[in-house]
């Protein structure tokens, strides 16, 4: 248990290395995709954002569950409505991969039209998304609605979830005050709204690794048949959600590295991990034996190999770019793809250099982890239904207040990660390692592949869970200060009436 335990201190370590460094990035470094002038004008909003945090805090702190419970609900009303007034003032036509899933599903639905070689050529990733947004057009055809409108609907509503489950989560390892706080810092997490009009995997996906958690931590409480059955359940959502984004995968590799470092009982740590494996993998071998009857190729030469998103992030940002996927495109299978994708890798890497590597990835991780946008903007801006009011403010000249309260909320959430993780050298609220093993997991994984803000946002309630143990130790040390202010005035003969 002490190899375990000394495992997740140093874990914690590198990860609040981590951390720190990319607040660094977003405080320094966001005009390398903004464009802004960051450090002093970011620094300021900041320090004033803290202090307004702060007085939140105590406000909080004073109020009864009921009061809290109210104020929850009246965050995430105003969540909802920027989600409403983005999704009908910001409206874009469906374009890049969204509407290739969308026009495909459209013409599924209206029997126009059979599977593009997108999706088994290219990337049979998206088959999970298409299935789902075909299922939505079919029942939303019944009811004569409109496609866009009701697939925004359906976004709005799965990113609505996942803030609703991070509410019940906050509120469960935490308590109703950082619940609350949770949701109120969740309004200036402007991914949150500002991707309402994307009907793609990025909010789509992003309940399924919440949802796994509450059936994990909720079978803790549990003996036995219970115990399994949560587990079970837990991981059909989320072996659902990777069929919908793989990169959810994360999470559940996540979710196996905390069980073993943490579970005592060797015997039920074996049991829950040989459950997650074993249906995450049946459940995606049952996929592919659906995609083998729809699909003119088999599994060996659907898509392209893993190595082409290695290479493609080893060039320029790390993201995508087109001229490396014509390299891939035009060779003949799978395999030769596989063999000249690493060579290119090679070839890329002995380029850089140990030290021209290291400089590649710094410049990678400022472009990945700057930008509090999380890329909304760049993907508002493409084929607007019609050019509004807000336009200006949001992707126009006028966009810079919008881009600062960004940047500053993605800071405050990134702190708030930073104060939770140096809590957990403490031992407490062991929950914590496995939001940041999570995160870490998305660190890595983005450092290796093709990259861009945008794939940060699946992740954004485990980001907030994060977050709220965070809120939890800034909640607990306000906490202690008012209670020796009330001790004194007591002392003092001074009385406050609190409601």
């Amino acid at each position: 248990m002490k190899i375990k335990e000394n495992l997740l201190m140093l874990f914690n370590i590198i990860f609040s290395i981590v951390i720190l460094f990319i607040i660094k990035v977003a405080i320094f470094d966001a005009n390398v995709f903004l464009k802004i002038d960051t450090s002093f004008t970011i620094i300021t909003l900041l320090m004033l954002a803290i202090v307004i945090y702060i007085v939140i805090n105590i406000i909080i702190n004073r109020l009864s569950y009921r009061k809290c419970k109210y104020i929850a609900l009246f965050s995430l009303g105003i969540i909802v409505a920027l989600q409403l007034l983005i999704a009908k003032e910001l409206t874009v036509y469906p374009s890049w991969d969204f509407g290739v899933v969308f026009n495909q599903a459209e013409a599924l639905v209206n029997k126009t039209g059979s599977i593009s070689s997108y999706f088994y050529g290219r990337y049979p990733n998206n088959y999970g998304i298409l299935f789902i947004i075909t299922i939505l057009f079919k029942i939303l055809k019944i009811f004569s609605l409109d496609f866009l409108k009701g697939g925004i609907l359906f976004n709005i509503i799965m990113i609505d979830i996942a803030l609703i489950m991070v509410y019940v989560l906050s509120k469960k390892l935490y308590g109703y005050k950082v619940a609350t706080l949770s949701l109120i810092m969740a309004i200036f997490i402007t991914p949150f709204y500002m991707y309402s009009p994307i009907i793609y995997t990025d909010t789509i996906s992003m309940p399924f690794p919440l949802i796994m958690i509450f059936f994990y931590l909720k079978s803790k409480d549990q003996e036995n048949f219970k115990r399994i059955l949560y587990i079970f359940i837990g991981t059909i959502i989320i072996a659902i959600g990777i069929l919908v984004k793989t990169n959810v995968i994360i999470s559940v590799i996540a979710l196996v590295m905390y069980d073993i470092l943490t579970n005592k009982n060797i015997r039920i740590s074996i049991i829950n991990i040989g459950i997650i494996l074993s249906t995450v993998l049946i459940i995606n071998m049952m996929f592919n034996v659906y995609l083998d009857k729809i699909s003119p190729l088999q599994k060996t030469e659907r898509g392209y190999p893993a190595t082409h998103w290695i290479m493609m992030g080893l060039v320029g940002d790390g993201q995508y770019n087109h001229s490396d996927v014509e390299f891939t495109e035009k060779l003949p299978n799978k395999e030769v793809r596989r063999s000249e994708n690493i060579k290119e890798i090679k070839k890329r890497l002995n380029n850089y250099g140990f030290i021209g590597y290291l400089k590649f990835l710094n410049h990678k991780i400022k472009f990945t982890w700057s930008d509090g946008t999380m890329f909304s903007i760049e993907k508002l801006r493409r084929d607007p239904k019609e050019i509004t009011r807000l336009h200006q403010y949001v992707i126009g000249d006028k966009k810079y207040a919008f881009v600062y309260l960004s940047q500053v909320g993605y800071l405050i959430m990134l702190i708030n990660i930073l104060i939770g993780a140096i809590n957990l050298f403490k031992g407490k609220k062991t929950q914590g390692y496995l939001f940041n093993i999570t995160i870490f997991g998305v660190f890595l994984f983005l450092i290796l592949w093709e990259t861009r803000s945008r794939y940060l946002v699946c992740f954004l309630g485990v980001f907030m869970l994060s977050a709220s143990n965070g809120i939890f130790e800034v909640n607990k040390y306000i906490n202690k200060i008012q209670t020796k202010g009330d001790i004194y005035e007591k002392q003092s003969g001074r009385t406050y009436k609190y409601n």
